[in-house]
């Protein structure tokens, strides 16, 4: 199983310690692009992976 967070330029910080604290892969928008795009990268990205992929945004909370 793989995990990606989703991160927003906004909330850096927080989004590189979640995916470090889960070993996660980290997508983040530089721009506002919007979650909608977050989102579909995350899935465009776990559909090239072998396993199965959790999608987690960078306000999630453990």
């Amino acid at each position: 199983m793989k995990i990606v967070v989703i991160g927003h330029h906004g909330r850096r910080d927080q989004a590189e310690v979640l995916a470090r604290l889960l070993d996660a892969h980290l997508l983040m928008d530089e721009g506002n692009h919007g979650a909608n795009a977050g989102h579909r990268r995350a899935i465009e990205w776990a559909a090239a992976q072998s396993e199965r992929v959790i999608v987690m945004e960078d306000d999630a909370q453990l």
